[in-house]
């Protein structure tokens, strides 16, 4: 709601470049999911605007629990196609999960049929089928272990360089927002420091 989203953020200015990876941190609380739904279309600022290069942008978010963003009624597959009302059979949804290094036999399957590692695969392969200008991952490694982490890490860096999509990053991992992103941006109590 307006009225949240107005408390949570102050006087924020961020400029995300072209294929520029952001990473957004701070301490719980903060406003970084705020400012995250704001920016995909979620939520709505009281005030301010967000400005795009080319007049509009596309953008889409990656959720922290990858296996609760995805219905647990359609298989894997047709999640993926859902950004462009695809069938479960089209090209581009297989194209999409090889691109997020998911095998497309899993695409028949079910979330609670896959692994936590491969659900945030297929969650970001919806993300990206439909090619957005920004990519919005909000803590999309806090919930998988080390192992896990990594490859997801290595894989948002391969998207990068595959499809030029700019990220903003949001994470409490200051570790994982140095090895992945271009630069890091504090938010301490509703406000970039």
């Amino acid at each position: 709601n307006s009225s949240k989203s107005y408390a949570a953020l102050r006087n924020i200015s961020l400029t995300i470049n072209a294929g520029e990876i952001v990473a957004l941190v701070g301490e719980s609380g903060s406003g970084k999911s705020t400012l995250a739904r704001i920016l995909a279309g979620l939520d709505r600022a009281t005030q301010g605007d967000i400005r795009w290069a080319s007049g509009n942008g596309r953008v889409q978010m990656v959720f922290q629990d990858p296996v609760g963003s995805l219905n647990p009624r359609w298989t894997i597959g047709r999640s993926i196609g859902e950004p462009l009302a695809l069938t479960a059979d089209h090209p581009k949804i297989a194209e999409a999960a090889r691109d997020c290094g998911l095998d497309p036999q899993l695409l028949t399957r079910y979330p609670h049929e896959i692994s936590g590692g491969q659900a945030q695969r297929a969650a970001i392969a919806r993300a990206i089928i439909s090619r957005p200008d920004l990519l919005v991952l909000d803590e999309p490694v806090s919930a998988v272990d080390f192992e896990i982490r990594d490859q997801i890490l290595s894989l948002l860096e391969r998207l990068r360089a595959m499809h030029g999509i700019a990220m903003l990053f949001i994470t409490h991992d200051t570790v994982a927002a140095r090895r992945l992103s271009d630069r890091m941006v504090i938010l301490d109590q509703g406000e970039i420091v």
